[in-house]
């Protein structure tokens, strides 16, 4: 297992930084501000007259450094630095190993995310993906996919100002999956699951009286996490228990039962019968070796 350093003014974006060093290198034992690493990122920052200089090297041999303008919005400019900081890692990784990932730069979940954000800025479909593919050096086939996935979305009838999707976090797992960006933990004893769906139960019913008070109107209806499945059947049926009234008003009621090895015909029965139209079982992927 390759072993890297990462020495940043930012260690909060230490974790981003790996995902993307994982996508060149598998796993990797990872040294945050610490000697140790066979690999050495450095990060620096320099505030200029110009703006905020960023610059990234890797091993004192592969050097990457560009010029960004701070945003005055605090979210906006922590989301940009932590975007540069990522794209410069991954050009230096990019000349280091000769390798092109297929998704580029991108790591995580919704890529379609990223589109719909450029075209709210006015792009057309073809635009944004074009501004995505330069940004973050997706491939032409990935690419296409995503153009395609999002032709199909926008069939569907899109929501109203009053129109509401619901969605429930179960933020548990029997196992935690390397790639996995989620908020999530291991269920481990279980000691966190049954204080965990007391104060779920209270939030849902907070949620559905702040719903009535604001006369919105529930869509549909999403249960994920995590892994719902990894909750006990009894604490499984209290949680869909509590999502009755939501469920009872939407036209698609989804649980997700992303890990085979957590369904049983209980849980099954459990979930029919809360009134769940749909279970999603979740394959991440058809290679075997990604498995």
């Amino acid at each position: 297992m390759p072993s890297v350093s990462i020495f940043t003014p930012a260690p909060q974006f230490s974790n981003d930084v790996a995902d993307i060093v994982r996508v060149f290198l598998g796993k990797i034992a990872l040294f945050i501000n610490e000697e140790g690493g066979e690999i050495v990122i450095r990060h620096q920052e320099e505030t200029t007259p110009d703006g905020m200089l960023c610059r990234v090297s890797l091993n004192d041999q592969y050097t990457r450094e560009e010029l960004r303008i701070p945003e005055s919005s605090e979210l906006l400019e922590k989301r940009y630095r932590k975007r540069q900081l990522k794209l410069l890692v991954y050009d230096c990784l990019k000349e280091m190993t000769g390798f092109a990932p297929p998704w580029g730069a991108l790591t995580g979940i919704r890529p379609s995310r990223l589109v719909y954000t450029a075209m709210e800025s006015g792009l057309s479909l073809d635009a944004a993906c074009q501004q995505v593919q330069n940004t973050f050096d997706v491939q032409n086939e990935k690419m296409q996919l995503l153009h395609d996935l999002i032709q199909v979305q926008s069939q569907y009838p899109q929501p109203t100002e009053k129109d509401v999707d619901l969605y429930v976090g179960i933020p548990f797992c029997v196992s935690r999956c390397a790639y996995c960006s989620f908020l999530s933990e291991e269920v481990g004893k279980g000691k966190q699951l049954e204080p965990y769906t007391e104060a779920l139960e209270q939030e849902l019913a907070q949620s559905l009286q702040l719903i009535d008070e604001l006369g919105l109107r529930p869509r549909a209806f999403y249960m994920g996490g995590g892994t719902p499945t990894s909750l006990p059947a009894p604490l499984l049926a209290r949680v869909l228990k509590a999502c009755k009234p939501f469920m009872d008003r939407v036209s698609e009621v989804t649980v997700e039962a992303g890990r085979p090895d957590t369904i049983d015909r209980e849980k099954l029965d459990i979930i029919l019968q809360s009134g769940a139209t749909r279970i999603s079982i979740n394959p991440q992927t058809g290679h075997d070796i990604t498995l």
